[in-house]
């Protein structure tokens, strides 16, 4: 089971009934716009040179768009790596580096955390703000403003034992550590 799937097959069925509500942000999403939103994430990030296998960071706490990526991951073959935002801005480096992924999601909330540590993590090629007033160079709305509505063409090249997820761990015995997570342990 490709997790990617969830959002293009509820789009399929129920594209006007709700998927997914964020009350602090004041936001809710339907099935057939979260379904495109995350084919625009899941294109651009393509279309950037991305492929099967590469990770796409998280630095935020839970949002639509955390969502977004995790499904846009799931329908490309990518790694979606959340980063602990209760971790200090030296131990999100340490994953950054650990995990290496080219894209990186950034909520305002954490964008100074973030360029105050970027330059130790010089895997991160791109990075997009999330949310008004971020301040980061490349704007997450925008790009998908760029990017294609349609399915991505990766679907039968993902296989149900592919990770789609990297988790770190709070390192309570040491130095924090990536739990893979394929599409068959997340379904």
């Amino acid at each position: 089971m490709n997790i990617g799937f969830i959002p293009y097959r509820n789009a399929k069925r129920f594209p006007d009934q709700v998927a997914l509500v964020d009350e602090d942000a004041g936001k809710a999403l339907k099935w057939e716009e979260l379904n495109t939103r995350v084919n625009r994430l899941a294109n651009g990030l393509l279309s950037l040179g991305l492929k099967k296998g590469d990770g796409v960071g998280v630095y935020s706490r839970n949002c639509l768009e955390m969502l977004e990526a995790f499904f846009a991951c799931g329908k490309t073959g990518m790694i979606f790596q959340p980063m602990n935002w209760r971790f200090r801005p030296e131990e999100v480096a340490y994953g950054l580096n650990d995990g290496k992924p080219p894209v990186l999601l950034v909520s305002r909330e954490f964008a100074a955390a973030f360029t105050g540590v970027s330059a130790q993590c010089p895997s991160v090629l791109h990075v997009f703000g999330i949310g008004p007033d971020h301040g980061l160079q490349n704007d997450y709305e925008a790009f998908l403003a760029r990017s294609r509505p349609d399915e991505p063409e990766l679907w039968d090249t993902i296989a149900d034992e592919d990770v789609v997820l990297i988790c770190y761990t709070s390192g309570t015995t040491g130095i924090s550590k990536g739990a893979m997570l394929t599409h068959r342990n997340i379904y």
